[in-house]
């Protein structure tokens, strides 16, 4: 609701200040926007719901209480991977503006960078999970702290893709 009304707010500021009159909308490049979304989406719906079936999974053989200690560890552990997930973000226009040879040198470089920083707060969390999880759960989620290290190297593992697919 916040959002909307700052983003009305601020339109609607724009508009009778004048900062609008210059605006115009080019359509060609709107369907051609429209169209790459139309496009794309389908596959970031099933993305996510490729992420989320394993809550399906629990759910089925374990039921809803597990669910809950399994959503718990999953969020600690997801936290490993915003750093490379930022910094594929970042690669991205630097890597398609150099040719192969020079991509492929950027890329392991950073992923030996990040990686250093993803190997230790992996090591921070893996040796803290109890403190955390007690911190941002509370006691009754302490039973998801052996999830979270059984789940934790694997999501290691992902952080180094997520880097690598910034130069697919």
């Amino acid at each position: 609701v916040a959002l909307a009304a700052a983003t009305a707010a601020s339109a609607f500021r724009l508009f009778h200040s004048g900062a609008l009159r210059a605006f115009r909308l080019d359509r060609g490049l709107l369907r051609r926007l429209l169209g790459y979304g139309f496009r794309v989406h389908p596959g970031a719906v099933l993305e996510l719901m490729n992420y989320r079936a394993d809550f399906l999974i629990v759910n089925a053989f374990l039921g809803p209480a597990a669910v809950g200690l399994f959503g718990a560890a999953v969020n600690l552990c997801e936290l490993v991977y915003r750093l490379p997930e930022a910094a594929g973000i970042v690669l991205v226009p630097h890597l398609s503006r150099m040719d192969d040879r020079q991509a492929g040198s950027v890329t392991p470089q950073s992923c030996r960078i990040i990686l250093v920083f993803v190997l230790a707060f992996g090591a921070i969390l893996f040796a803290g999970a109890r403190p955390f999880v007690l911190f941002l759960f509370g006691p009754a989620f302490l039973e998801a702290v052996p999830v979270l290290r059984i789940l934790l190297p694997g999501f290691l593992a992902f952080s180094v893709w997520k880097i690598l697919a910034a130069d697919l």
